[in-house]
């Protein structure tokens, strides 16, 4: 019976020792995925720039963002559940012009992180601009996340909700209402440097 002990204690410890090590390794590579995306914010501010060159076509914004993308695509292969790498790849498909893969990205950003304010701000910012771009209502939001606050808020809170023509557009403002003040109530609330200093470029 001693002996039974002996080697079962001896199983336990072997599995929770296999167990402490897989969670270092894990550990360790979400730190190594995360400055990796590092590299990838830079990459999509260039692009970003890019918008403003007379010269620039769609052609080349399209290969500079693919850049950063392939960063960003290699970070979440090996680390799916990074928040901070689906809240980059939102960026790149805006950029392009891919509203709604922008947007699913920066649900799952929520999802994997309800904390991560600029995911808020940023899906609040897409959904009221898609009721702008509508045509149902005059929206506007030029202000940025840094500047977030309650008379931005309330500045598209005076909008005419009577102006919508279907339950919907005004579902989505309201939405996007919602996200702007969790951004707010959150500031500047990453839960890791390394995730602030990622998301705090854009």
């Amino acid at each position: 019976a001693l002996l039974l002990i002996l080697l079962g204690t001896a199983a336990w410890t072997i599995h929770w020792a296999a167990r402490k090590s897989d969670e270092a390794a894990r550990s360790r590579q979400r730190e190594e995925d995360l400055r990796h995306l590092e590299r990838a914010r830079p990459l999509l501010d260039q692009a970003s720039r890019h918008l403003s060159d007379p010269e620039a076509t769609y052609e080349e914004l399209v290969r500079r963002v693919r850049v950063a993308q392939d960063v960003i695509d290699a970070a979440l292969e090996r680390t799916p559940d990074l928040a901070a790498g689906h809240y980059l790849r939102g960026h790149a498909w805006l950029l392009t012009g891919w509203d709604d893969r922008a947007e699913e990205s920066w649900r799952e950003t929520i999802r994997l992180d309800p904390r991560f304010a600029a995911a808020h701000f940023h899906l609040g910012k897409l959904l009221i601009t898609k009721t702008h771009r509508s045509g149902s209502a005059s929206v506007t939001i030029s202000f940025s996340a840094q500047e977030v606050g309650r008379e931005s808020i309330q500045k598209v809170r005076m909008s005419d909700y009577h102006a919508f023509t279907t339950p919907f557009k005004e579902s989505l403002l309201r939405e996007g209402l919602r996200e702007l003040e969790i951004a707010l109530a959150q500031g500047r609330g990453f839960n890791d440097a390394l995730e602030r200093q990622v998301a705090d470029g854009l």
